[in-house]
């Protein structure tokens, strides 16, 4: 028994290629570097580069034999001499093979460096193999640099990686690379086949290629699965595509077709029942759910072929000619976004399914959320809307939806109780006035005293909520008695013509973005007069002229973007001082069986923070306001 698990040899190792012209799927490696062996023009370090079992370390070895093969230099070394022998199987002293997962510190780089110039026995050229040298750490590749740019003239360096985005490009820089790649199905069976003949394995052609589909490009994996499935062969037997079906633990083409006709047809107790017989057969709820993300990829690759073109399909799918014929056929079953869909599905089932407490009922739970499209439809509506959306906003004839009207209502009171007249004397109504479109649908916010208004107020025993309505006599505001709503159009000062109300909008905007008090006392207190010959009139009462006058410098910016060109502001003064009068409208009758009676309330002067008179008009008050807003008051706050 121990002479024969010593004498066993893997497959992988067997076969592997002794010569250049021995690899597999790697023609023009091949051809590059025989030609470089032939006109002596190695370089001093290579970087092997490419997926996993693909040859790398292999061509590493056969290079190092190429170089030290007592019958001098070539392509094709003898596999005889001492030298080759010992290369062969691992025991030459000219041939240093590191494992960078393992050796991978500084210090260990430093050894290597040490021993570099050391002169080798057993060989012309010392070569240095370090294998996935990704792992080695930053620090051991600094230390490495300059023995790789120049090592000593007896020395080749090859470097082999899986991740060659992990190698610094310091590193990348010194070296040759030469990238290998998957070995394309053809060749991968042909090879396989080669074997199976010079081994006397009997495995039919279907076995063989589902071993290359299912080795994906890698040589070292297809051969392993060839030497766990040549344990099945005898004279007697040959060893079935369904045999490797079951002994690599897959889902076989026709179980995967059943599964995606019945998620086309709804038919949620056969699929159930399809995945109880495979998780019977000791499949894994994870590996079910990768092929079936394979299998509906397939799907949406083969939507837009026919079966004329299965020759070219076949270079893009891994499967049977006859699974290709059939999701060719089957693809057109489904819509192609509903095949998109259930491609990113299941692939999201593969990530989740690893967190899982219990995956069998996951992968079940999840198959019947894919038959009854439950996600795929939700995300149809979702989409149906706002393509209706997005058409209704596109028309020319859209209407937004109008401004609410303004609302006036006083503080809260208790029912059945009136307001008393101490708490007028300090009050203030804020009222939100909308603002027109070229406002940005903003909302400002006006203050009024109570000095210029007087109140009526009444409460009703049988009422739900006492109301008040207040009249404001304004020049460019008022309230409606009917609707309690303001004029917009009174908000922006009228204007001669089109174009100069245009840009007094446009102006209003720029300053509401730029200077926020600028735009609030304008808004507010001015009034557009003219724009002629670069030159901009604003009117404003004589109380704020000095104050909008310190602005200019803000309104001139706003009036540059918007015209490209540096207007002159003149701030005049207008007699006619805007007032903010509010008188009562109308009081509600008091019904006779109530022994409540209106009480008429006095208007007084708000009192100002800070201030040793009170305002002798509203101008004033905004002035003040103003001035604790932004001006020196606004140091008395705190």
């Amino acid at each position: 028994m121990n002479n024969f698990i010593k004498n066993y040899q893997p497959l992988y190792l067997k076969y592997r290629p002794q010569i250049l012209s021995e690899l597999v799927g790697q023609k023009f490696i091949c051809q590059t570097l025989t030609n470089a062996i032939s006109q002596n023009r190695l370089s001093h370090a290579y970087l092997f580069t490419g997926p996993r079992g693909t040859g790398k370390t292999s061509t590493a070895r056969i290079l190092a034999k190429s170089v030290n093969c007592i019958n001098g230099s070539t392509a094709n070394p003898c596999n005889e001499c001492e030298r080759c022998i010992d290369i062969k199987i691992g025991s030459s002293t000219a041939v240093i093979e590191l494992d960078a997962a393992s050796n991978n510190s500084v210090d260990d780089a430093r050894i290597l460096i040490e021993k570099a110039p050391l002169s080798v026995i057993g060989g012309k050229i010392k070569f240095y193999i370090i294998d996935e040298c990704h792992m080695l750490t930053k620090e051991a590749f600094n230390a490495l640099l300059k023995t790789i740019e120049e090592p000593p003239p007896s020395v080749i360096f090859v470097l082999a990686t899986t991740e060659e985005q992990k190698v610094p490009q310091t590193i990348l820089s010194r070296c040759q690379k030469l990238s290998f790649k998957f070995i394309a199905q053809p060749e991968l069976i042909n090879h396989l086949t080669k074997i199976c003949e010079l081994e006397n394995y009997n495995i039919a052609d279907d076995a063989i290629q589902l071993i290359a589909r299912r080795a994906q490009g890698g040589l070292r994996d297809a051969l392993t699965m060839l030497d766990q499935a040549s344990l099945l062969s005898s004279c007697d037997y040959k060893v079935s595509h369904q045999d490797l079906v079951k002994i690599f633990g897959v889902l076989s083409e026709e179980s995967l077709n059943e599964l995606s006709q019945y998620i086309h047809e709804g038919n949620s107790q056969s699929m159930l029942k399809t995945i109880e017989n495979i998780l019977q057969d000791g499949r894994e709820p994870a590996v079910i759910i990768t092929e079936l993300t394979k299998h509906f990829l397939n799907l949406a690759k083969a939507y837009f072929y026919e079966s004329k073109d299965i020759e070219q399909l076949n270079l893009i799918i891994l499967g049977s000619k006859e699974y290709i014929n059939k999701i060719i056929v089957h693809a057109q079953d489904f819509e192609y976004k509903h095949l998109i869909w259930l491609t990113q599905f299941m692939s999201q089932m593969e990530q989740e399914i690893k967190r899982a407490p219990n995956p069998t009922m996951f992968l079940e739970i999840k198959l019947l959320s894919a038959i009854n499209k439950i996600d795929y439809l939700a995300n149809d509506k979702i989409n149906e809307r706002l393509t209706k959306l997005e058409n209704l906003i596109s028309e020319d004839n859209y209407v937004f939806n109008k401004t609410p009207a303004l609302t006036v209502k006083p503080t809260p009171t208790n029912q059945n109780t009136l307001l008393p007249t101490e708490k007028l004397d300090s009050a203030k109504i804020t009222v939100s006035i909308p603002v027109s479109p070229n406002d940005q649908n903003k909302q400002i916010a006006k203050v009024m005293p109570t000095e210029d208004f007087t109140k009526s107020a009444t409460s009703i025993n049988d009422s739900q909520n006492s109301e008040t309505t207040y009249n404001l006599d304004r020049e460019n505001e008022e309230i409606l008695s009917g609707n309690n709503t303001i004029d917009q159009e009174e908000i922006i000062p009228s204007s001669d013509s089109n174009g100069s109300q245009d840009f007094w909008s446009k102006l209003l905007t720029e300053l509401q973005n730029l200077h926020m008090p600028t735009y609030s006392l304008i808004l507010s207190q001015a009034n557009f007069i003219s724009l002629i010959n670069e030159e901009l009139s604003i009117g404003v009462a004589a109380t704020l002229q000095k104050t909008l006058e310190k602005k200019q410098d803000y309104i001139i910016k706003a009036g540059k973007t918007i015209t490209g060109k540096v207007l002159s502001v003149r701030i005049k003064v207008q007699d006619k001082k805007k007032t903010t009068d509010l008188s009562p409208v109308k009081s509600k009758k008091i019904p006779e069986n109530t022994d409540i009676q209106p009480q008429k309330l006095e208007s007084r002067n708000l009192p100002t923070p800070d201030l040793n008179q009170a305002p002798n008009d509203s101008q004033d008050l905004i002035k003040q306001a103003y001035n604790l807003f932004e001006g020196p008051g606004s140091k008395l706050i705190g």
